[in-house]
């Protein structure tokens, strides 16, 4: 009695599957073409408010419209979202009196009522676009920043970056140390981030010696996560920090003791060896850093050794040369290239690693087979 039960109404339960697939099939088909057609109206109408309004910032810039003229043209939400669009652009590559021109553009009544809204939103893009507009901006309104210091915290990193990057743009220089202080002891903090914030608050200090004292200052506290300490020490060099190389002597000895991922001590090692070479040497041999349990430290230590030339080296480089890892092994075979091999040993090589050094020699240092 089940089966023909289940015979007679199989072809309508099927029937009935089917049409239901149909119509999902149907309902999303629409949806996707609806949607692509109201996003190519909104890129059209965005194009065409961009043809429109750009010349205007350019005669703003070449003063044949003042501010109140300017805004006359900038009504709609999207209107202003072109506009603050082109002037990002604008700030990020013009410099002098033509980037204070547009970052008075921005405190337009209208920009601030639009981005002060959007500070307060729900939704991480809109908060995110609000901070990014305060970062632009020649000053920070004061209602604003215990906003934007409470988003320094938001899970979202572009969020905490942007938040910060708005705070370091403050006059104000109490503000702008509480922000790089509350910024470099977050959890996770990207290294591009951390070298955009620390140009700009350096850039910010008309007394650069007192920056570069808080800075160094910064570094030298412990509870600051490693990779955030790390990426700060790493542009020592480029912000031209060669009076603090004693200070970072003193954090190596601190550090490579209780260091558990080796990120700190491999960037002082490179840095210390930028800034002055002959302060490290010593302390790679007295601590035998070439046997470190991290390869980023045997890393540096391969390429400080890579430049030294010294024949007392070569057993240490070649124990680099057996390295577990291939790039360490490149760099202390190429040392050993560049010096006068006669100071290595009959059989310096292991079987393992003698067909790397062959190829290394046949190559003349050039690249390496890892056989």
């Amino acid at each position: 009695m089940i089966i023909p039960f289940i015979e007679q109404h199989a072809i309508a339960v099927i029937t009935v599957v089917l049409v239901v697939f149909a119509g999902i099939f149907l309902l999303l088909f629409l949806y996707t073409t609806l949607h692509r057609y109201m996003l190519g109206r909104q890129i059209e109408r965005e194009n065409k408010t961009e043809e429109r309004l750009q010349p205007l910032i350019f005669a703003y810039l070449d003063n044949q419209l003042n501010i109140q003229e300017f805004s006359a043209h900038v009504h709609k939400r999207y209107e202003l979202m072109v506009v603050h669009r082109n002037i990002n652009i604008m700030i990020d590559n013009l410099s002098g009196p033509e980037r204070k021109m547009l970052q008075i553009l921005l405190e337009l009544p209208e920009f601030k009522k639009y981005f002060y809204k959007k500070l307060r939103s729900r939704r991480p893009m809109h908060v995110a676009q609000a901070c990014m507009y305060f970062s632009q901006k020649s000053r920070i309104d004061p209602k604003s920043i215990r906003r934007l210091s409470i988003l320094q915290q938001h899970p979202y990193n572009v969020i905490a970056y942007a938040s910060t990057l708005a705070l370091i743009n403050s006059n104000n220089r109490h503000v702008r140390d509480q922000a790089l202080h509350r910024f470099l002891h977050r959890k996770q903090n990207a290294s591009m981030a951390v070298n955009d914030i620390i140009f700009k608050y350096y850039g910010k200090y008309s007394e650069k010696l007192e920056a570069a004292e808080k800075l160094v200052f910064y570094v030298m506290d412990y509870t600051i996560p490693d990779k955030t300490n790390a990426a700060v020490i790493a542009m020592f060099p480029d912000l031209g920090f060669y009076q603090y190389s004693k200070d970072l002597h003193g954090l190596l000895l601190r550090v490579i003791p209780e260091d558990r991922s080796g990120i700190l001590t491999s960037t002082l090692i490179r840095v210390l060896h930028e800034l002055s070479a002959e302060q490290i040497l010593p302390e790679i041999e007295n601590y035998k850093l070439w046997e470190s349990p991290f390869t980023n430290v045997r890393l540096q230590v391969a390429q400080v050794f890579s430049v030294e030339k010294e024949p007392r080296l070569t057993d240490i480089l070649l124990q680099l040369a057996h390295d577990p890892d291939l790039e360490v092994r490149i760099i202390a075979q190429q040392a050993l290239l560049k010096m006068d091999l006669v100071y290595l040993r009959e059989n310096a090589f292991s079987e393992n690693i003698l067909p790397e050094w062959e190829e290394m020699k046949r190559s003349g240092g050039e690249y390496v087979y890892s056989f």
